[in-house]
């Protein structure tokens, strides 16, 4: 694919309604690859990121290899209870994914299926500074370009 995964799972958090654009200060926003940290960043944030995924084998009559690509979306906020139900609005969410359509800077992707790879994992809080406390859902795809 010509496009980051992450980029693609940041638009589809978006468009599902559980997060917003990064532009404009707003409740949630994701991010893809990287998550500011300053002062004029939410505290409640999400940030999108690439991962190693999962060969599937290959076809035989090609041999094309079949890769799933990887992702973690990683949800930071201020309070615990509220990562952590934003964590599971997300995995609901991933898990009920089939044939949808996302488009990234003018082109259109189909994601066939996300699917997590294991549990929300709760990473922990900040050592210093604001405390922020970390969640993270991991997962891999199966996407096309239309």
């Amino acid at each position: 694919m010509d496009i980051e995964q992450s980029r693609l799972v940041q638009k589809f958090l978006i468009d599902a309604g559980l997060g917003t654009s990064v532009q404009g200060g707003n409740a949630w926003p994701v991010y893809a690859t990287f998550l500011p940290d300053s002062d004029d960043i939410n505290d409640d944030a999400i940030v999108c990121y690439d991962t190693a995924g999962r060969t599937d084998g290959r076809v035989i009559d090609t041999g094309e290899h079949i890769e799933h690509p990887g992702f973690q979306i990683m949800v930071r906020s201020r309070n615990r209870s509220a990562g952590r139900a934003k964590a599971n609005d997300i995995a609901n969410v991933i898990d009920a994914v089939f044939r949808t359509e996302v488009t990234v800077d003018g082109s259109t992707y189909t994601l066939q299926n996300l699917s997590r790879t294991g549990q929300i994992l709760d990473i922990g809080a900040e050592p210093e500074g604001r405390g922020r406390k970390f969640h993270s859902v991991n997962g891999v795809m199966t996407a096309s370009k239309n």
